[in-house]
């Protein structure tokens, strides 16, 4: 068994040099983007862990997860309405993005999950504050998409985008694109501190549907019921786990669902855990 015991991530793997590089990505994610969004991981470790399980092929991530293949990786998190109770992380080790991108992107969203506890980020900022994450080259390939849709006024208006759940799937990159734009604007003018408050206290006073399921970004299809973690796995706490072990039968409250590049569901308030939709 390798890697710290005392770290914020309990990671699943076949490959223990993988998962060290993983390791010591997360951490460092977390630590900057929790000081970056004044974050109480901040100050604070993670009490449960987040559990990532990293997958060594497309096949067994959509076995394990019930994504599509082509699905990078799904995140799952549940609330008591007090502090968040689950975290967990599934990705495919067999996308070239794995570590830069979507890595980054997934910790800063469960990050982000330990700020808006009672009142739910939108979604726009969520994703927006995620993807400033990751590299530049990714951060530019989403501004990219903007552009035809300004040159030719197909965009969505400001107070609307503030305001919805996910678009359409024929949406989803310019719903990307102008959530990173209006993130983007907010933090340059003044501290990103402030602009995480500011991404709430503009929209969140707006209610939204919730949405249960929502499509993969890549390939339009709901997400079906992930499988939990095998008891035994979930018993063995310490940083790396050097066994393949991603399935399992007991069930686990599971309620803020994000296949593809952090895609999301509602992160709300439960009362007893129970399995989510998808």
């Amino acid at each position: 068994m390798a890697g710290p015991r005392d770290g914020n991530f309990r990671i699943f793997h076949c490959d223990l040099t993988l998962a060290r590089q993983a390791a010591e990505i997360a951490e460092s994610v977390r630590t900057a983007q929790a000081k970056r969004w004044n974050s109480p991981a901040a100050t604070a470790t993670w009490t449960p862990r987040c559990d990532l399980y990293l997958h060594p092929n497309s096949r067994n991530y959509a076995e394990a997860t019930g994504q599509p293949e082509v699905s990078p990786g799904v995140s799952t998190l549940a609330n008591n309405g007090t502090r968040v109770v689950s975290r967990r992380m599934n990705l495919r080790t067999n996308n070239p993005l794995m570590l830069t991108a979507t890595l980054p992107h997934e910790v800063t969203h469960i990050v982000m999950a330990d700020v808006f506890i009672v009142r739910q980020i939108p979604r726009w900022a969520d994703e927006g504050i995620a993807v400033l994450a990751e590299p530049i080259a990714e951060q530019r390939n989403r501004v990219a998409d903007l552009q035809e849709p300004l040159e030719s006024g197909r965009v969505f208006p400001v107070g609307q985008l503030m305001k919805m759940d996910y678009p359409d799937e024929k949406d989803w990159r310019l719903f990307y694109a102008q959530s990173v734009s209006l993130t983007r604007y907010l933090v340059d003018q003044g501290p990103p501190s402030d602009s995480s408050s500011s991404c709430a206290t503009r929209s969140a006073s707006a209610p939204r549907p919730h949405s249960g399921r929502l499509p993969d970004r890549r390939t339009g299809r709901a997400p079906q019921p992930m499988a939990s973690p095998r008891a035994e796995a979930a018993r063995r706490g310490h940083g790396l786990e050097p066994r393949c072990q991603f399935a399992g039968a007991d069930n686990h409250a599971m309620i803020g669902r994000r296949p593809g590049l952090g895609l999301r569901s509602a992160l709300r308030p439960e009362g007893p855990p129970e399995q989510s939709p998808g």
